[in-house]
């Protein structure tokens, strides 16, 4: 016997805000539930009962229970319509794994770019035409190479799509001064990385360059999957580059309040993931809050020229798709407002490449200063700073015991020596894994040649 089932595509509103505008000019994007209900109800005028929905929308499950955006649709459509019948969601769009049950709808997902399938099971009956209960399913991830014999004439097929592609990824765009990899290993706590600040900056000045006014630029630090690796020769690959931003997420440009700005900033430290940004165009200071709600707060914003961000002034942000549809978390960029679409941040990471080449310039990048871990001991030694200087150390503020060399400021400790043999003291000692003193001091403190805090 045979009987029917039903299909329906959605794809998600938010798909203008994801896709440059050029191309979803003269569409309308329906309200997802609305459109659910309205076909599921023309299919079941057709004695069509079997129904699934396959839904560019996110989705997610813990323990058997689904969770998402796919899960709120199918709430409303059931509000909208209880006997809309749709029996399986096929979600998608934030790559999530998903198996479970939002009532009687299984919504599942496979991740994405085929590393996983849905083996989907359900029994229909062939007098109402409906599954006879929810579908049960297994997500499993594709193992192409356990127990499958490569077919000849599909191999045939990948090793010239592979010699065409390497041919790509082979060439050369560009080069760094040093001759060395650009690294994205992060200097500290929801710190700076080198390639990090390379990418937002490169982000920042294309879209400047194509006249839309950013002033500052955020990405995702779990969107950056490699090192910018070099050739023996110093040089810049394709496939290097696109190793470093492989997704290939639309770019858009948005307008933030500063006070946006600050809450976005302040979402990188909620509970002890590890996911935060980077960042270019502006600076902030940050403290640890061990007994708050999260680890650390943000004191101040300011440009990179240190002009401080104003709560409701408005600014121009770039970031990518991922995490303006609230990905990792930051759920205040969806509050901001779209203003226009630039290419992938793959492209516009290699084009910055190409560019940065036919100019003669090369790439280079390091940590600085756009993110500052204040604490009250480094606080302490950089406001003595001056007047250490200018006057130098009394004998209550430097002592010396068989020499153990010792500082106390501001009721702070800092062990400066451990084996002086005389008064006159120089080096380096760590405050915490951002900063260190540097020091020249002769004469039992009298005379301070250098005193300075700075970032390792």
């Amino acid at each position: 016997e045979t009987t029917k089932v039903g299909f329906i595509g959605i794809a998600t509103t938010n798909t203008p805000n994801l896709v440059l505008r050029r191309h979803v000019e003269g569409f309308d994007f329906l309200d997802e539930a609305q459109t659910i209900a309205k076909y599921s109800a023309e299919l079941r005028a057709q004695g069509v009962n079997a129904i699934v929905v396959m839904g560019h929308v996110g989705s997610s499950s813990l323990a058997g229970i689904a969770a998402g955006d796919a899960v709120e649709i199918m709430n409303r459509v059931n509000e909208l319509d209880a006997n809309n019948s749709v029996d399986v969601f096929v979600a998608a769009h934030n790559h999530l794994f998903t198996n479970g049950l939002a009532g009687n709808t299984r919504i599942v997902q496979s991740t994405s770019n085929g590393r996983g399938y849905i083996d989907l099971q359900g029994t229909i009956d062939t007098q109402t035409g409906d599954f006879v209960s929810a579908p049960t399913a297994e997500v499993r991830p594709v193992a192409p190479n356990v127990g499958i014999l490569p077919d000849n004439n599909v191999q045939a097929i990948v090793n010239e799509a592979t010699y065409i592609t390497n041919e790509v990824a082979a060439r050369k765009i560009g080069r760094t001064a040093d001759g060395q990899p650009i690294s994205r290993t992060v200097n500290k706590a929801r710190g700076e990385s080198p390639v990090g600040n390379l990418i937002t900056d490169a982000q920042r000045y294309m879209a400047n360059v194509e006249g839309l006014n950013v002033d500052f630029a955020m990405t995702n630090n779990g969107g950056i999957r490699d090192d910018l690796r070099v050739n023996s020769l110093g040089e810049v690959t394709w496939g290097a580059a696109q190793a470093v931003q492989p997704f290939g997420n639309i770019l858009q440009v948005i307008e933030m309040t500063g006070d946006q700005v600050e809450r976005v900033l302040n979402q990188q430290f909620i509970g002890t993931s590890n996911l935060f940004l980077q960042i270019s165009g502006l600076r902030y200071t940050y403290v640890e809050t061990p007994n708050g709600p999260q680890t650390h707060e943000i004191l101040n914003v300011t440009k990179e020229d240190g002009t401080p961000i104003v709560a409701d002034e408005t600014y121009r942000v770039i970031v990518n798709e991922f995490i303006y549809a609230g990905g990792d978390g930051f759920s205040v960029f969806t509050e901001a407002k779209f203003v226009e679409g630039m290419a992938t941040d793959t492209n516009t990471f290699i084009n910055f490449i190409e560019l940065m080449t036919s100019r003669g310039q090369a790439l280079s990048a390091s940590t600085g200063d756009r993110k500052i871990l204040v604490t009250p001991e480094v606080e302490a030694l950089k406001n003595n700073a001056a007047n250490i200087l200018a006057n130098g150390l009394s004998q209550s503020q430097l002592t010396f015991n068989n020499g153990v060399v010792t500082l106390t400021l501001d009721g702070y400790s800092f062990v400066l020596s451990e084996n002086a043999n005389n008064r006159n003291i120089a080096g380096t000692i760590s405050i915490n894994d951002q900063f260190e003193l540097r020091f020249d001091i002769k004469g039992n403190g009298s005379n301070v040649k250098v005193f300075e805090v700075v970032e390792k």
